[in-house]
């Protein structure tokens, strides 16, 4: 896999989360549905998605920060990997969504242990083409969510497995996805004396620029969670309760086959000006979300969705990696993480109260995103092509 840019770390890693994602996204795809049957309203489909987002964010700030004074990554990803495993086999016993908010956010703990550490060694291994090995780690990882959905829908759909064995059956699999983490190979950096002050830290103004812009992006970001039960409302008169499963899985099959390539994209052409045309394709995308009134409609919503999240999230990593420094990696990595999540906590709760007291489709027009001013200076101080 050298010669094609790939290395072994990366392609083990790859390989560990796509057995993982098919772990957890045999639970994913119907946990909006979950929600509702426990009587959660959109207001707690809100604060839910927030929070799977932010409290994992704000830990992934933490763990990088540790991984970077003590040099390793591999401990960090496997007790992550362990952790995640542990709380997302007790939503067994969720009773109500407000049980269901605590175990996600337990859930949260172990992917904000790993991810940053885990991303850190990617860039590492990745150091002549970020783009490509990002791009791989995603693609892996999404198709790994696009064998679980369809686990789902043909357990669901054909077997009527309960949910309870849902839950064994994914928690077997993650155990599997444990096994490649064998072969990984750490790749330590030099130890801190002690933990550096956030001032030693010292980030550039491009990665502060950048940070800003990937959060004000953040706010607008609506969770697939409200793509979901909008297209299971609008769809209802002809539609199953399967439909919006399946249309998860047509978003992470073009997720997943468009992660390689625009990665590679990334590193020969300009990073900035994809990354902005990401931004864009997602606002043109609330808009058909908005309008959308029939199957194929939403299957094309589905896919733009796709195409626009590859591009932000392998556009996000290889941006924070190429403005900051070897000694700051994970850290750098986990702080962008942190404000994206927190970002999108608050964004999660505002489109929860819009949803409850407004029409649906209104929401997407108002969370269309804005490019800041200050995006044009993306890439400056340290950006590296």
């Amino acid at each position: 896999m050298k010669n094609f840019g790939i290395q072994k770390n990366v392609l083990l890693l790859g390989f560990v989360s796509c057995l993982n994602d098919i772990s957890s996204e045999m639970i994913i795809p119907i946990l909006p549905l979950i929600i509702k049957s426990v009587g959660g309203s959109g207001i707690a489909i809100g604060l839910i998605s927030g929070l799977r987002e932010s409290f994992a964010n704000v830990l992934k700030f933490v763990f990088g920060y540790l991984s970077d004074h003590w040099g390793i990554r591999k401990p960090f990803i496997y007790w992550g990997y362990i952790t995640a495993l542990c709380f997302r086999f007790s939503l067994l016993f969720a009773k109500s969504w407000q049980v269901i908010l605590a175990l996600i956010g337990l859930e949260r703990f172990g992917k904000g242990m790993r991810t940053t550490p885990r991303d850190a060694l990617i860039s590492f291994s990745s150091q002549n083409n970020l783009g490509t090995g990002f791009g791989f780690h995603r693609a892996l990882d999404t198709f790994g969510a696009i064998l679980g959905s369809l686990f789902v829908v043909i357990l669901i759909g054909y077997y009527a497995i309960s949910l309870k064995g849902i839950l064994v059956i994914s928690t077997g699999i993650g155990l599997i996805s444990l096994i490649p983490l064998i072969w990984v190979h750490d790749i330590e950096q030099k130890k801190g004396e002690t933990l550096p002050s956030m001032k030693s830290i010292n980030f550039s103004l491009g990665y502060i620029i950048f940070t800003t812009t990937a959060g004000l992006f953040s706010l607008a970001n609506i969770s697939y969670m409200f793509f979901m039960i909008h297209a299971q409302t609008v769809l209802n008169h002809n539609g199953t309760f399967l439909t919006p499963i399946i249309l998860y899985v047509f978003f992470n099959i073009f997720y997943a086959l468009s992660a390689i390539p625009l990665g590679v994209l990334i590193d020969r052409v300009d990073r900035r000006s994809v990354l902005v045309a990401g931004y864009i394709l997602f606002g043109v995308t609330l808009l058909g979300f908005a309008t959308a009134q029939t199957k194929p409609a939403f299957a094309v919503c589905f896919m733009l969705y796709g195409i626009a999240l590859a591009i932000t999230k392998v556009g996000h990593s290889v941006m924070a990696s190429s403005l900051s420094r070897d000694d700051n990696r994970a850290t750098a990595l986990g702080f962008i993480d942190t404000v994206v999540g927190i970002m999108a906590l608050v964004g999660g709760g505002i489109i929860g109260l819009l949803w409850e007291f407004i029409n649906h489709s209104t929401i997407f027009f108002i969370q269309i995103p804005r490019i800041p001013q200050g995006s044009s200076s993306l890439g400056m101080n340290g950006y590296q092509h």
